[in-house]
């Protein structure tokens, strides 16, 4: 953006000293911001300063404006009260719009401290930029801007379908602990039924953050062999009715961490169990004192990862975060370009969805409680390369949504992930020239560590990489893997793994040293080609069984 003219500057400080970090900058902010609307091009000075901004209500964002704020820090404040989600910028259809430096801070929940400042489901984000019906949003450009602790996403873009976000540059940026918390999956979960591994108040943290209608009170037996409790949770609609059993001890026959199904579906009260769906009955003689159970079991382990899901989000008049993950967030947009920054996230890290034209490089993701590289459903067209992902034990270090078009990844490292790297039915990927290492952790036979699978009572089982074919047993395909490094740790259930759907498959040229290197091919996945390949395992014909997504 080129603006010319003294005239065309506008400076905070023409709006009263508020750089102390202890006055609110609320209105001081909202005023300078709305003069610039008032302009055909404006440019903002923010000196540099601490600005303690504390609203409930947005800070506009206009076309045609270029904001200068190097050297100013913006802070969230350290009491969210009933505004838990806040929007510190906010424009709607917002055209030629650029941001250079600055600073946003806040104070993310940290599951090491007993005591914080914020609440898990507080949202906190920064610049963020709507499409509305009848406008549109293009050529937004953010460089040199960092971010701390932030309980949400600190760069936001969102489309629509039909009329997508255009030309978004994100350059040159920081953003440490940022992104919307995540518990990730099944966390929650892990640290009540087996309580007696953790340290008590994580076991009451955990238990304070699951919505009570999903847990039993006391559980006793009826005459008739019958499951009963004062309050039974009900079945939700669509789902399998399983249940998982908690409690200093277990009734005998019963594995902890293993889920249950009910064979009188929907059920309130007196229930009856087995071990597979409508199987023999679990007789259970005695219930020993305290014991009481989840059901919903699909909800319990997956859903609660996002702690919306303890409050009533329609008694809440603010706009629902569902789509807003990532530290960088974009949801339908076109031609997008993230470099050079450094990020790491307490839920997802990134977030691209339903875009097309993307280019990710040479930016490092240092850290992340969920999905570190996250490539969302529908995407086109994306190249990602030079990148350092590092998952420290997140969920995936990669994901490639369903539905993702003409994708290549090239010349990255990913490591240190949970569960993996997953490809959900891509169409023509190339992935070439990677390292892949220890994406595993979550397999690891340590409760600290490795996340117990409720469907089978034992730690999660994951492969290195795996592609699985969506919904409906769609097809992927063509896949090219050539040339990168595999290096699964023990505990993975293979190097890679193929379900049913895959054709067109090539692996050429990998090198496969680590502690598992087989690999996976499911019936009613085309037979891959396989070429050149050094220290490869067995090539074993086995379904892949996602444990941790298996309903």
């Amino acid at each position: 953006m080129s603006i010319a003219g003294k005239e065309n500057v506008i400076r905070l400080s023409e709006f009263g000293n508020f750089s102390d970090g202890k006055k609110n900058a609320f209105e001081a902010l909202k005023k300078c911001f709305e003069k610039s609307s008032e302009r055909e091009k404006s440019v903002i000075v923010i000196e540099p300063g601490e600005y303690l901004v504390d609203s409930g209500d947005s800070i506009p964002l206009y076309s045609h404006t270029l904001v200068i704020a190097d050297g100013a820090e913006f802070k969230f404040p350290e009491n969210l009260g009933d505004n838990f989600i806040r929007r510190m910028f906010r424009g709607i259809n917002v055209e030629d719009f650029t941001w250079q430096g600055g600073s946003f801070r806040g104070y993310v929940y940290d599951i090491n401290k007993k005591e914080n400042l914020w609440k898990p489901y507080s949202f906190t984000g920064c610049i963020c930029i709507y499409t509305r019906e009848g406008g549109c949003v293009k050529d937004i450009r953010i460089k040199n801007v960092t971010g701390y602790d932030v309980a949400g996403t600190v760069v936001s873009v969102e489309g629509f379908e039909h009329k997508k976000a255009e030309n978004i540059d994100v350059k040159d940026c920081r953003f440490i602990r940022c992104a919307r918390f995540m518990w990730d999956y099944g966390y929650l979960w892990q640290r009540v039924v087996f309580a007696s591994e953790y340290d008590e108040a994580s076991v009451f943290n955990a238990l304070s953050n699951i919505p009570k209608e999903h847990i039993s009170e006391e559980l006793t037996l009826d005459k008739d062999g019958g499951i009963v409790a004062e309050f039974m949770p009900k079945a939700l609609p669509e789902e399998r009715d399983a249940v998982t059993f908690f409690g200093k001890e277990m009734p005998v026959g019963i594995i902890r961490g293993k889920q249950y199904f009910v064979l009188n579906k929907g059920a309130e009260n007196s229930l009856f169990i087995s071990e597979k769906e409508n199987g023999e009955p679990v007789k259970i003689s005695a219930m020993p004192h305290n014991t009481r159970l989840f059901r919903n079991m699909f909800f319990i382990f997956h859903d609660l990862y996002c702690p919306f899901g303890v409050l009533d989000m329609e008694k809440i008049n603010v706009r629902n975060p569902k789509e807003e993950k990532g530290s960088v967030n974009v949801v339908y947009g076109k031609n997008i370009t993230v470099t050079g920054c450094r990020v790491s996230g307490e839920g997802d890290s990134t977030h691209i969805a339903r875009s097309e034209n993307v280019v990710f490089s040479d930016n490092q993701i240092l850290g992340s409680r969920m999905g570190a590289l996250y490539i969302g459903f529908f995407c086109k067209n994306v190249t990602l390369s030079g990148n350092t992902v590092y998952g420290t034990n997140g969920s995936r270090t990669i994901s490639v949504e369903r539905g993702t078009e003409d994708i290549t990844i090239v010349g990255n490292t990913f490591t240190g992930g949970g569960r993996g790297c997953w490809f959900n039915s891509p169409k023509n990927a190339v992935i070439m020239g990677n390292i892949f290492s220890g994406n595993t952790e979550k397999c690891t036979p340590d409760i600290q560590t490795g996340r117990f699978c409720h469907v089978t009572g034992e730690f999660e089982k994951y492969p290195e990489m795996y592609f699985t074919s969506g919904e409906n047993d769609e097809e992927y395909g063509s896949v090219i893997i050539k040339g990168n490094v595999f290096k699964a740790k023990k505990g993975a259930s293979s190097a890679v793994s193929f379900n049913p759907g895959g054709k067109n498959i090539l692996l050429e040229g990998n090198i496969f040293n680590g502690d598992v290197c087989d690999i996976h091919v499911a019936k009613g996945c085309e037979k891959p080609l396989m070429m050149n390949n050094i220290g490869i395992g067995e090539i074993m014909e086995q379904r892949f069984v996602n444990t941790a997504n298996q309903r």
